[in-house]
């Protein structure tokens, strides 16, 4: 379910690192900055689209993947992302890196971050109001908003929050990402000066944004002002293409949407807190830019007329019944292996669909599991298919209770043993299944300790043979990932939200074998919340991390957000 906690009200300082609390962001580096000079993107009011995005020659494909493509590609291609970066696109184009999720950036990771520039970069500004006169973004990034019927102050970025990083083709790095004040902004990683003007949503920001993966001038992100976007980077000012309101369709609980989108080929995938799952087709292409007597430029410029092609509600009455509530929004992120795609929801229903047919509208339900808690983190996935659930610790209802006592909180499932027996659909459109087989392998407890809310809420990090996980009540577990066992923990102070990084030594990330070769060097960055800050531990020994490094903010500011870990420099 929602989680919005108001924090101190406002402030100049945080890392690129947007902290929750004070509405600015900053670049870390283990080196001076140096001055990089910024290449001017436009022409005639519109990106040269051939030298900024093309991967190719100009001409109607842009270097993007071919639409005769099909999803049947992605049961080869989704083994090959596991750890691995998505698309043609250089970059960190949405959150965790891939659609497996497992994709955490490239190293190396500087032992010793030094604050290079922060945004915004100074001064103030009238909170909640974005200012696209100014050469770069100087106020907080601040706005109120309405949670559970009070309005509140929200400043910085939340959870999950993690930025795109990309290296554009005219050889400056950008950074894209969405904050509190309701705008998503796009920063020169190099100095932290806008490369264009904010776009402003009428709402919060809370997820992680999604750039265009196949090297289309598009960006995908929800916001808490109920609409799922498509803008277009192409024009002179990022430009509304396309939105789908929370309300085209009966929902449930809520109108947020802070899951991550997800692209494949010409496919837009995800789930929304109205406790919907949405497929759309994108329909992505170009179009001639034509001048003021309506004759083509020879520019062009990108076009998406979306269209949904599947969609379903997340919940049935068992669940509500077993739940105790109506709180079965889709906060977590898709996932994607082979042909498959899961997800969670705030009941603690797991689900996993069959989507090698959905651009016709059929997505049969393949996985359907009942973990008994709100279950926020996304899921996880290793190279066997196998998933890693989190959850919180929250229902004290029966029968949740007792089913969230049996499982534990970190859940290791293995759909090959379940089977879809029989699935019915009831006149709103919910689904209820009958399965065969246990797909549960170990869980792990996570209780409340001295807190009125245990578990987790962090997404795990996945390296050789064990997973590292951020738990609300502050403590960094080192799990086995086969047996379940608990190899170490160590506390990192409560409301650890934000989700470990892991970059191998070999300058890779995500999943590695666990070679000698492969841990040699490997180092895992954790943001904290309370106190504020950061800290690396060297995983040369992977089952007991050693602290090699604590980096706290002088302000203290609690950090929700994911950090980018990309050549050296740290983003959050």
């Amino acid at each position: 379910m929602a989680r919005y906690t108001a924090w101190a009200k406002y402030a100049f300082i945080v890392i690129f690192v947007a902290a929750v609390g004070f509405g600015a962001a900053f670049f870390i580096d283990y080196v001076h900055a140096h001055t990089m000079g910024v290449t001017d993107v436009l022409y005639d009011g519109v990106y040269d689209v051939k030298n900024i995005f093309n991967h190719g020659d100009g001409n109607d494909s842009f270097g993007a993947t071919s639409d005769n493509e099909t999803l049947v590609e992605l049961s080869k291609t989704s083994l090959v992302s596991i750890g691995q970066a998505w698309g043609s696109v250089t970059g960190l184009t949405m959150f965790r890196g891939s659609p497996t999720r497992t994709f955490y950036g490239i190293g190396p990771l500087p032992a010793n971050p030094k604050v290079l520039w922060k945004y915004p970069n100074s001064g103030s500004g009238e909170i909640g109001v974005t200012n696209t006169s100014e050469k770069n973004t100087t106020k907080p990034m601040c706005s109120f908003s309405e949670a559970e019927g009070v309005t509140k102050q929200w400043c910085g970025s939340g959870w999950t929050g993690q930025p795109v990083v990309w290296e554009r083709p005219d050889g400056i790095t950008e950074i894209i990402f969405g904050a509190y004040d309701g705008a998503v902004h796009f920063v020169n990683a190099a100095n932290g000066q806008d490369l264009m003007p904010p776009f402003q949503t009428g709402d919060l920001i809370k997820g992680s944004v999604t750039l265009d993966p196949n090297g289309y001038p598009l960006l995908y992100f929800g916001s808490r002002d109920n609409n799922l976007r498509i803008i277009a980077l192409d024009r002179d000012v990022p430009t509304e293409l396309w939105h789908l309101n929370a309300s085209e369709v009966k929902g449930m609980w809520n109108n947020d949407w802070d899951g991550n989108p997800v692209v494949i080929d010409d496919l837009l995938f995800e789930g929304g807190e109205n406790s919907w799952f949405f497929t759309m087709k994108i329909n992505r292409g170009y179009t001639d830019v034509l001048d003021a007597d309506g004759k083509p430029t020879g520019k062009k410029q990108v076009t998406v007329a979306p269209n949904i092609v599947f969609k379903m509600p997340v919940w049935n009455s068992e669940l509500l019944k077993n739940s105790g509530d109506n709180m079965v929004s889709v906060e977590d992120s898709v996932t994607f292996f082979g042909d498959r795609v899961y997800f969670a929801n705030s009941g603690g229903r797991v689900l996993g669909l069959d989507i090698s047919h959905v651009a016709n509208g059929v997505a049969p339900i393949v996985f359907d599991y009942w973990v008994g808690d709100d279950t926020d983190a996304t899921i996880v996935v290793d190279d066997k298919g196998m998933l890693y659930v989190a959850s919180e610790l929250e229902r004290t209802n029966q029968p949740a209770a007792s089913r969230i006592a049996t499982l534990g909180q970190l859940i290791k499932l293995d759909p090959h043993k379940q089977t879809i027996v029989s699935q019915i659909t009831a006149p709103d459109e919910t689904i209820t299944t009958q399965t065969s087989g246990d797909p549960y392998v170990w869980g792990v407890q996570v209780p409340k300790e001295e807190m009125a809310k245990g578990g987790i809420w962090a997404t795990p990090a996945i390296f050789g043979n064990y997973l590292y996980v951020a738990t609300h009540t502050g403590n960094l577990l080192t799990v086995d990932r086969e047996t379940g066992t608990v190899t170490n923990s160590d506390f990192i102070g409560e409301h650890a939200w934000s989700s470990p990084i892991v970059i191998a030594g070999t300058e890779k990330s995500g999943l590695e074998k666990g070679s000698a070769a492969a841990q040699s060097g490997a180092k895992l960055l954790v943001a904290t919340c309370a106190p504020g800050g950061f800290r690396q531990y060297d995983l040369a020994n992977p089952a007991s991390p050693k602290l090699t490094n604590e980096m706290p903010l002088a302000s203290g500011s609690c950090i929700e957000s994911t950090p980018a870990v990309w050549k050296g420099q740290i983003f959050v």
